[in-house]
């Protein structure tokens, strides 16, 4: 019964751990200025501090968002969410043949800092990533 309980809590301390909530004030004024200058119109912003640098999540244009800067204010990562039908026809089919008949949960379009596109899709707790041409590149647990 130890064993059964311990796990849940093993298990939340990893996640806080590798993820952690971040009031506004405790980001870098460089990374806080270098994002309302990129997304002025942001709103429900939520901060987090994960392994490459500080994540904002957040609504931009009635879409859900995310970006990763380093501690100096560089842009690592965009993330936008996009329609389903907006994937690459690749990764549609993909989808269909891999996953019949399943929800998918979010699709977005990321971007890394060199302006490389490649597509999300989550799907059954995993993050199926696509290159900009659709083709499949790899799965991710959540």
């Amino acid at each position: 019964m130890r064993k059964i309980f311990f796990l849940p809590v093993l298990i939340s301390f990893f996640i806080v751990a590798c993820s952690q909530t971040l009031k506004e004030t405790d980001i870098p004024v460089i990374v806080a200025s270098t994002f309302k200058n990129l997304y002025p119109l942001a709103t429900n912003n939520h901060w987090t501090k994960e392994k490459k640098g500080y994540e904002a999540s957040f609504v931009n244009d009635n879409k859900d968002c995310s970006v990763v800067f380093d501690a100096t204010g560089v842009v690592l990562e965009t993330e936008v969410e996009i329609a389903e039908t907006a994937l690459p026809e690749a990764a549609q089919k993909y989808l269909a043949a891999k996953y019949p008949g399943v929800k998918i949960k979010e699709t977005a379009i990321i971007t890394d800092a060199k302006g490389t596109k490649t597509y999300e899709a989550e799907v059954k707790g995993n993050d199926l990533i696509f290159d900009a041409e659709g083709n499949f590149i790899n799965k991710n647990n959540d």
